[in-house]
C-alpha cells in the first residue's frame, strides 16, 4: 500500500466526530502537523487528545507562537516536534520525513537544530 502523508492542520467541530473520520480513513496516516493558534480552537489541546487516541502517530506542532510555554507544553504531550513557522519550506520536509523516519526531534529553538 502506498503511503500518504496527512497533514491535520485543524478541526472547525466537535473532535470526535471531526477526526475519527481521518483516522478511521483507509489511508496511512504517516504524521499530524497541527497548529497551535486555530481561530475557535487550541491546538495544543487537540494535540493532547489525538496523543491520547492514535499516540502511535507522530505529532508535530508547526506555529508562528514560538513561545517557551508552547514548547514545554509539547513536551508534556510527548509531541515528536516543535516548528516554528518561519522555517523553509525544505527544511520542514526534511524534518518531517526524519519524524517519520526516525523518531522524534529535540524540542529546543530554532537553533537548536
Amino acid at each position: 500500500m502506498r503511503k500518504h502523508l496527512i497533514f491535520l492542520s485543524f478541526f472547525r467541530k466537535k473532535l470526535k466526530s471531526e477526526y475519527s473520520d481521518y483516522i478511521n480513513a483507509p489511508l496511512v496516516i504517516e504524521i499530524i502537523l497541527l497548529d497551535i493558534n486555530l481561530k475557535s480552537e487550541n491546538g495544543l489541546a487537540i494535540g493532547e487528545t489525538l496523543k491520547k487516541r492514535v499516540p502511535q502517530i507522530p505529532l508535530v506542532f508547526l506555529t508562528g507562537f514560538d513561545l517557551a510555554e508552547y514548547r514545554t507544553q509539547a513536551k508534556k504531550l510527548h509531541a515528536e516536534g516543535f516548528l516554528n513557522k518561519n522555517i523553509h519550506p525544505t527544511k520542514l520536509l526534511e524534518k518531517l520525513k526524519t519524524i517519520i523516519e526516525n523518531g522524534p526531534i529535540a524540542i529546543e529553538n530554532e537553533k537548536g537544530f
